[in-house]
């Protein structure tokens, strides 16, 4: 991807509502900073898998451009404190947000998020090592107006938990529990979809036991 090409595309196109650029793990800090000057207009914006971004950069283009985001896709980028930091303070109208596979926050970060993120609906957590017991009883209790959560992967995840997030985000329309390993067959099979009839449910194929 071209910088100078890219410059010239922020610059001209001042009115760019949505930035799409996943998987482009060519894209740098220098790309990134060209995009600080439409804050005004960027509405989503998705970066997950672009590698090369450092946190620094990612968090000073949250600062300068995260006031009017309703979406913002971080999956497998560089996510630490700094990062989770600057969308609790500028991202207030999020609406979507996809952290997964990020490995570098503290799960005191996190925490202090979850508390904050007062109108996202659609949570994505794809294999993030400390969704724990903890967290999940966060969301629960401070998102309850949650529609769509993805925790696949997440192994420290178990029944209780589950049930209390069923009871305080009884909106959901979807929940990805793949390869969450704790949580039991009973759950998945029968709690879950008594408490949330209306919500559609990724998880594992069940497994049978053979004679």
């Amino acid at each position: 991807l071209d910088h100078a090409g890219f410059a010239a595309l922020c610059d001209g196109c001042r009115q760019i509502r949505t930035m799409d650029l996943v998987g482009v793990m060519t894209f740098s800090d220098t790309h990134l900073a060209c995009m600080h000057k439409l804050g005004s207009s960027l509405r989503i914006v998705r970066l997950g898998g672009c590698l090369c971004l450092t946190p620094s950069a990612l968090a000073l283009f949250i600062e300068r451009a995260g006031m009017n985001l309703h979406e913002l896709d971080l999956a497998g980028c560089q996510v630490d404190d700094e990062v989770i930091k600057a969308i609790m303070l500028h991202c207030k109208n999020l609406q979507k947000l996809s952290l997964g596979y990020c490995e570098e926050a503290s799960h005191w970060a996190l925490a202090l998020l979850f508390r904050r993120l007062k109108k996202v609906t659609h949570l994505k957590l794809t294999r993030v090592g400390l969704v724990t017991k903890a967290i999940v009883l966060l969301i629960a209790t401070h998102m309850t107006h949650l529609q769509d959560l993805d925790i696949t992967g997440c192994k420290e995840v178990h029944d209780d938990e589950m049930i209390y997030l069923a009871q305080c985000c009884s909106g959901l329309t979807r929940l990805n529990v793949r390869y969450c390993k704790n949580l039991s067959a009973e759950l998945l099979d029968t709690h879950l979809l008594e408490m949330l009839p209306a919500c559609h449910l990724e998880r594992d194929r069940p497994r049978f036991d053979k004679d």
